[in-house]
């Protein structure tokens, strides 16, 4: 990872997509995918539909996001649908900014909450993380 250390909350860029690093196991890299603007209006449209109708959105990996107020991301999904694809397991990509203390706090408690539809693994790494 370019030599230095990465931490919970720094936005990396990968074959021209951005990801949120999460953590890290010996074989996997948690990340989670910042999507674009359009993406980012459709989903939140999908996802204000099913709690219109008193659907359950939880634990389906689809509705699993957090909306960023990071100035740089500021209104864009950290979608954690697929936060342990393949396609980002690499030892080379560039940080190129990191998320402020709130946005990391809503990552953390998307992760940890009760109806994550993340992984059990990633839910125990983030669940010990001081975020300060």
């Amino acid at each position: 990872m370019n030599g230095s250390i990465v931490k919970f909350g720094d936005v990396f860029r990968h074959n021209e997509e951005d990801y949120v690093f999460l953590a890290q196991t010996d074989e996997i890299i948690y990340a989670a995918k910042i999507l674009d603007k359009v993406i980012t209006d459709s989903l939140k449209n999908m996802s204000d539909k099913i709690e219109a109708t008193n659907s359950s959105r939880r634990k389906n990996p689809v509705y699993s996001f957090v909306i960023l107020q990071t100035e740089n991301f500021r209104d864009r999904v950290a979608h954690f649908g697929r936060t342990d694809d393949t396609k980002h397991q690499t030892n080379r990509f560039d940080i190129i900014s990191n998320l402020n203390k709130a946005d990391c706090l809503q990552i953390k408690n998307e992760i940890i909450s009760r109806d994550s539809a993340v992984s059990l693994r990633l839910i125990e790494i983030v669940r010990g993380l001081n975020i300060a």
